[in-house]
């Protein structure tokens, strides 16, 4: 299993002394950037409340294959490999508008449990042989960040998404404004409406996982 450790040190971001600054605050869910030089693109981060326990939420998250019903330009989600429950690395893609190229991605992603109510999914940007440059889509440079689950309730769960990423390429400013603003803003809507759509889809997931519901782990 990948190494919180070991993920934590290669997220450490280089904006981390920047101050981030509130963009959007709609329908519950706020979003903020933050830029140090250098960079093409802000780091993003956008926080909402989900009406529903952190270990659905959890399972939606870390559900791969059905990511794209939910995380905004997301086109494509496989796995490519899966070491343990809550460790994995897998492959997205991400549909951009014509004629720009869509990019893509290989990650390693692992999920930790910091606290009694908190869970925390890192993700990074990885290699993998099995998913080597595909023509016309730009492979992506660099991509981390995570998902902060905080169990404020039973059924109420905040949710914070962090990515620090560069596209790779040249993109238009317009671009840049929509992914770094209004996608995350549509990645953690969409989120909240798929969670709300699942109902008992994940329950499997949540008996076996909850503490609060089984005997143990």
């Amino acid at each position: 299993m990948l190494a919180v450790g070991m993920l934590a040190v290669g997220l450490a971001s280089a904006a981390d002394d920047e101050p981030w600054r509130e963009v959007l605050d709609k329908d519950g869910i706020r979003v903020s950037q933050r830029l140090s030089s250098g960079r093409s693109m802000p780091e993003f981060r956008s926080v909402a409340e989900i009406p529903a326990s952190r270990w659905h939420v959890l399972a939606v998250v870390v559900d791969v294959p059905n990511q794209p019903r939910w995380m905004h330009r997301l086109s494509e989600a496989s796995v490519l490999h899966a070491e343990a429950p809550f460790s994995a690395v897998f492959y997205l893609r991400m549909d951009l508008p014509w004629p720009i190229s869509d990019r893509d991605v290989v990650v390693e992603s692992d999920t930790g449990f910091p606290g009694e109510d908190v869970s925390l999914t890192r993700f990074a940007r990885t290699t993998h042989a099995d998913r080597k440059p595909v023509e016309g889509v730009v492979r992506m440079p660099r991509l981390r960040g995570h998902y902060r689950l905080t169990a404020l309730a039973p059924e109420r769960t905040r949710v914070e998404y962090q990515v620090d990423a560069d596209p790779g390429g040249n993109l238009p400013a317009w671009l840049v404004t929509r992914i770094s603003r209004d996608d995350p803003w549509y990645t953690l809507k969409d989120l909240r409406e798929r969670v709300a759509a699942t109902g008992g889809e994940y329950a499997d997931f949540v008996r076996r996982w909850d503490p609060s519901r089984t005997p143990e782990r």
